[in-house]
């Protein structure tokens, strides 16, 4: 199934305005149609997977899915496209008469792209979830491996850089977060953060999940400018995350059947006298 064939110029320049020509030229958009395959090809074997390929045709799915090949098709040639700059912004048809865009702007506009590109891939994600059978799969493990997963949640959580791109802001959230992440799992602990991850890429988080979701967000987000600016890293306890699940208790259940709430509720071993080892508690 290759549904980039159907891909008009008329569709394609809806979702990329900067390559927008002449009704009569197609030279640029038919030197695309390498980049729509290309894209294709990623998708169906890192994103979908073969168990999931004939869904590229849902009617929730497609639109998107062509948005995506035309926007991530763009970034892919954007290095071999002869950009101008023109009234109107950019232009890819070179002519003697017009000075070729600088590089700081073509960088910026292939920022750009790649950026509007993540978020309509985070549109296909919100879909895929949905699929019986998908969270499960590799692809689902791989793509959604940590709470901060989703450049969507850039805007609510930062932390955004206002001098910066939104894609240089990103990068910087998949280079810091881990230690933030793995702070929260070590507090909520790693049996309900794994279940959490699970419930993500199964559409199944409840109203108390998504709760302590966005805490645990905001916390990593906090964490993320500790470690920008080199300051010490935030104790994920003064948070208050464990505080929220333990007053909320039976509606975490993972949590709840952790070892780590055993360890902090359960009975301690009392020492008798014929034991060869006294067994100190805390």
């Amino acid at each position: 199934m290759d549904i980039s064939k159907d891909i008009t110029k008329e569709l394609f320049e809806k979702y990329v305005p900067a390559a927008k020509t002449a009704d009569r030229n197609t030279s640029v958009f038919n030197r695309m149609q390498q980049y729509f395959e290309t894209g294709l090809i990623w998708l169906r074997e890192y994103i979908f997977g073969e168990a999931f390929i004939a869904h590229l045709d849902d009617e929730d799915i497609k639109p998107i899915v062509l948005e995506y090949l035309c926007v991530n098709g763009f970034y892919l040639a954007i290095p071999s496209l002869d950009l101008v700059l023109t009234g109107t912004g950019f232009g890819v048809v070179s002519t003697q008469d017009t000075a070729p865009a600088s590089k700081d702007r073509v960088d910026r506009l292939r920022s750009d792209m790649c950026w509007k590109g993540l978020l309509v891939k985070s549109r296909i994600f919100k879909q895929l979830v949905k699929l019986d059978g998908w969270g499960e799969s590799q692809n689902a493990i791989d793509e959604i491996a940590s709470l901060y997963y989703d450049p969507e949640m850039l805007a609510r959580f930062g932390p955004v850089d206002p001098d910066q791109s939104m894609m240089y802001s990103w990068k910087r959230v998949l280079t810091y977060r881990h230690d933030g992440d793995m702070s929260v799992a070590r507090e909520i602990s790693p049996e309900y953060y794994k279940a959490l991850l699970e419930k993500i890429r199964t559409n199944k988080l409840t109203s108390y999940d998504h709760e302590l979701m966005n805490h645990a967000l905001r916390y990593i987000a906090a964490s993320i400018v500790q470690r920008i600016n080199g300051d010490p890293h935030i104790d994920a306890a003064i948070w208050g995350l464990r505080d929220h699940m333990e007053r909320n208790i039976d509606n975490y259940p993972e949590y709840k059947a952790s070892k780590l709430y055993q360890a902090l509720h359960g009975e301690h071993y009392e020492n008798k006298k014929e034991d060869s080892t006294f067994f100190f508690t805390a």
